[in-house]
């Protein structure tokens, strides 16, 4: 929930850039996440207009209607959906909370990295998308962190915005992605192709995670995309 709620966050500022038709941006979006040798995959797909978004992961859907100023949740199994207000839903915090050294290289310990300079590996290519590969390290009190990500340029700041705001916000603490971002606001032609992200501690095993756009295009508007199913029953 709370990465749904980063990537709406992000939403409303990239919808700020001009968009020229009403056509729908698609992305499909792949997140490998290896630990202990075991890999958790996620599959999430995109669509959005100027006033509309909708994000799609397993059988959950969530429906952002800015033009309504709310937001459907739907399981798509249950065949249900709650409705909450854009204005009113709270956007939660972290809490920070004590160090235990049984949980360090898990999610509860959120380190601060310093980072070294990003370095330019190699021209590469991502799926069928051209792009330049470039590598920035960072070590923090318990853990080092490995930052490969993979870039490319494009024209369409919309389109670049709302793929770079998914991929900086899917998971983890914010710092592990800090150059990054960094590098994305100074160059909004920039959009985020893949990520790789390791991180290893003294006491753990490494987590690596992956987060590769599978595809993405302009589609045609699709009446029913950011609508609710006629069988679907409301649960709040």
């Amino acid at each position: 929930m709370n990465l749904i709620i980063l990537f709406l966050l992000s939403y409303l500022n990239w919808s700020l850039f001009p968009q020229i038709d009403d056509s729908v941006y698609y992305a499909k979006i792949k997140n490998v996440r290896n630990y202990f040798d075991q890999d958790r995959i996620t599959v999430t797909e995109i669509w959005s207009t100027k006033d509309m978004s909708c994000i799609l992961t397993n059988q959950r859907k969530t429906i952002y209607r800015n033009d309504q100023g709310l937001i459907y949740s739907l399981n798509l199994q249950s065949k249900n959906y709650s409705i909450d207000s854009i204005q009113t839903r709270p956007a939660t915090v972290p809490t920070k909370k004590e160090l235990d050294l049984k949980y360090v290289g898990q999610d509860i310990y959120n380190p601060e990295y310093e980072w070294r300079e990003p370095l330019f590996i190699n021209q590469d290519t991502v799926g069928k998308y051209p792009c330049d590969h470039f590598l920035c390290k960072g070590d923090a009190d318990f853990d080092q962190i490995s930052l490969d990500y993979y870039v490319t340029k494009t024209d369409d700041l919309t389109l670049a915005g709302m793929i770079n705001s998914f991929l900086l916000s899917s998971g983890g603490s914010p710092n592990k992605r800090e150059p990054l971002k960094e590098t994305t606001n100074k160059n909004r032609n920039l959009l985020i192709l893949r990520i790789i992200e390791r991180v290893e501690n003294s006491i753990a095993p490494p987590i690596t995670t992956t987060i590769t756009v599978e595809t993405y295009s302009k589609i045609l508007p699709n009446g029913g995309l950011f609508e609710i199913p006629a069988n679907f029953k409301k649960i709040n």
